[in-house]
């Protein structure tokens, strides 16, 4: 829940260019609340959804660029969501220059090259930033396999765009509402809105939403630079920032239409289409959360258990897990080493060599299962002969493994 203040704050940001504070607040929370949150309440508040917000932080500083010391945090919030999670990032690499272009574009010609030269000086900086740990640290040698999980992810998971070129028109609208849900009636409210609402500045969004669905068409062809990293349905949050700035310059557009129209009529229609709106993006944002609590794997009771693993077991052991469960969480929150981690898909034959090599002495087993998982409780409970009971919170248990063994050079991590 952290990170989903974090995520609302980066998208007024970048409506706050365009209108003032009120409504690009109202925007980002209306926005948010009504999309189906897969992309960041269902993930349970991982880097993703943080480095979207510093993605989002960074976008703002830019947009409508004016010039000013503000140009300065650039290289912070950029960097700082590379270093984060590098996802989000590649996307508005690929698709906000674009836009950029079209808003210095509106710029007086005499104040455009002073412009052009004071973005020079961040990015440089954004990639040296970028840089700095890959130079002092060791990157994994890419293999065929890691490739293939990676393209299986993209393009054949529940959450794949599965169209075509050829039937992209009409295959996109159904993956839109798959991720966004009620979200996509705001966006498309807004987006027709401007019909209206004329601002200019807001044409800047359509380069910028045509390279976010090429990324999203991408993922069935593998076209462009960093495929790998171009997951389609985290590109998708990147349309999140257009739809703010639309809604939030809609929000500003009714105000000043009424602002004619007798005192006590106005404010009794602004309180009551405000109150309507609370109301409907409240209640889809209640249900995002109620859903979102099935798909926290740790209970309060593997949290008891990691804090006995913690006071108990050896700095150096190593415990067998599943990835379904709170056993993935082992590292963080008992700091001790575990069998599936939860890592960057590239790291996977890593994994599978240090494996190949160690021999879990421990084996967890967490209370609240959500993806699948490995070793099942109840066999486990009935094996008596290579699994012996250490400790139990509630349904979290912990064994000893009797015959420790290391994993064999068939039993890779993919897929797991």
């Amino acid at each position: 829940l952290l990170s989903y203040p974090a995520l609302v704050g980066g998208l007024a940001l970048v409506a706050s260019r365009f209108t003032s504070a009120v409504p690009a607040l109202a925007a980002a929370w209306l926005v948010t609340a009504t999309c189906e949150m897969h992309a960041y309440l269902l993930w349970g508040g991982n880097p993703t959804i943080l480095s979207f917000a510093l993605v989002f932080a960074a976008i703002s500083i830019f947009v409508m660029p004016e010039g000013g010391a503000h140009q300065r945090f650039f290289p912070f919030f950029a960097a700082g969501a590379g270093l984060v999670h590098l996802i989000p990032l590649i996307g508005m690499a690929y698709a906000f220059p674009i836009a950029l272009v079209v808003w210095l574009s509106q710029v007086p010609r005499s104040a455009r090259k002073p412009l052009i030269r004071s973005f020079v000086a961040p990015l440089a900086i954004t990639v040296v930033l970028l840089a700095l740990p890959y130079l002092f640290g060791a990157r994994p040698e890419v293999s065929a396999h890691e490739i293939a999980w990676v393209m299986n992810w993209q393009r054949e998971t529940w959450h794949a765009y599965r169209g075509t070129w050829e039937n992209f028109a009409w295959t996109i609208w159904p993956y839109f509402y798959q991720h966004f849900s009620f979200g996509v009636v705001v966006m498309g409210v807004s987006t027709l809105a401007q019909v209206f609402v004329r601002d200019r500045r807001q044409l800047a969004w359509i380069p910028f939403v045509a390279v976010v669905l090429l990324l999203v068409l991408n993922s069935r062809y593998w076209f462009l630079p960093a495929s790998p990293a171009l997951y389609p349905e985290r590109m998708l949050v990147l349309l999140l920032a257009p739809a703010c700035a639309l809604t939030a310059v809609t929000f500003a557009a009714i105000a000043r239409a009424t602002i004619t129209w007798p005192r006590i009529p106005r404010t009794a229609g602004l309180v009551v289409v405000s109150a309507l709106l609370l109301v409907w993006s409240g209640s889809r944002a209640y249900l995002a959360v109620e859903r979102a609590g099935e798909r926290i794997t740790v209970t309060a009771d593997d949290l008891k258990m990691m804090n006995w693993i913690d006071a108990n077991l050896p700095h150096d052991a190593v415990i067998a897990n599943n990835y379904g469960d709170a056993g993935a969480w082992i590292p963080a929150l008992a700091f001790r080493a575990i069998t599936h981690p939860h890592t960057n898909p590239f790291y996977f034959d890593e994994i599978d060599a240090w494996r190949m090599r160690v021999a879990p002495k421990y084996l967890f087993i967490g209370e609240h299962r959500f993806y699948d998982i490995q070793y099942q409780r109840d066999a486990i409970l009935l094996d008596g002969r290579d699994y012996t009971p250490t400790h139990t919170e509630g349904d979290a248990h912990l064994f000893i493994i009797t015959h420790p063994h290391p994993a064999s050079a068939s039993d890779s991590w993919m897929g797991k």
